[in-house]
């Protein structure tokens, strides 16, 4: 089980927040890499190790790009409890077209990506091919554990929050091109049931921010996103 001393989180009724520490990215493409790194400094920061991840992500054959199950192959590694969820148990083919994708040496991570998919359960790994609704999304949260998401960052509207309690309207957009996908990791971490929105960490960004419900749906359903979604429990498998 992960230290419960390093676990942190805000409680009110019909809100929850929890205190996952900010990693900023450090490259274009390392966002889901930032993610992880808070999710695992959430679960026990004493016991995170820089080296240790770096060898890890080295073993894994991280180099340009990374997808949604290298993450969870991250937290397959330091053996905790993680189900990753999508829509296409693979890559779709159709991406190849798409601007975001055609600098990533695309039939290379096809392969790469898709044999990982084939070796998932061999390698303990959880894959379930199914769209999950925000209902599921509050449940895992209210339970006390953090997600890992991807989304159209053209598409998610960043409302800035300094907690789910302290709120302001400013709405920060992406600097992107729109209405090209442009997909992004974020950690999930509290939602606020009466104002309906979702809190998160954005690995590209200072602060903790927010989306309403509708257009956190809109940006994780996104073509190009499959619907990934990688949920984390706090106790480890034993």
């Amino acid at each position: 089980m992960a230290n419960g001393s390093s676990i942190k989180s805000e409680k009110t009724e019909g809100c929850i927040c929890h205190h996952v520490p900010l990693v900023l990215q450090e490259k274009d493409w390392d966002c889901g890499i930032a993610c992880s790194k808070m999710v695992l400094q959430y679960l026990n920061a004493s016991s995170f190790e820089e080296d240790k991840f770096a060898s890890v992500c080295k073993q894994l054959g991280f180099d340009t790009s990374v997808w949604t199950i290298d993450i969870a192959s991250i937290f397959n590694e330091y053996n905790i409890d993680h189900l990753m969820c999508t829509q296409t148990l693979g890559v779709d083919h159709t991406y190849e077209t798409e601007a975001f994708y055609q600098n990533k040496s695309f039939s290379y991570e096809e392969k790469r990506i898709n044999t990982l998919f084939k070796e998932a359960a061999s390698l303990g790994m959880r894959i379930k091919k199914r769209s999950v609704d925000i209902g599921e999304i509050i449940k895992h949260l209210k339970a006390g554990n953090v997600i890992i998401i991807l989304v159209d960052s053209n598409i998610l509207e960043h409302h800035d929050s300094e907690l789910t309690t302290n709120s302001t309207n400013e709405i920060i957009r992406n600097e992107g091109t729109q209405n090209q996908y442009q997909g992004h990791f974020i950690v999930v971490c509290g939602y606020n049931l009466d104002n309906e929105f979702i809190t998160y960490r954005d690995p590209g960004c200072q602060g903790m921010f927010h989306s309403k419900f509708d257009n956190f749906d809109e940006a994780r359903k996104a073509h190009g996103t499959d619907e990934d979604i990688l949920f984390i429990y706090t106790e480890t498998r034993t």
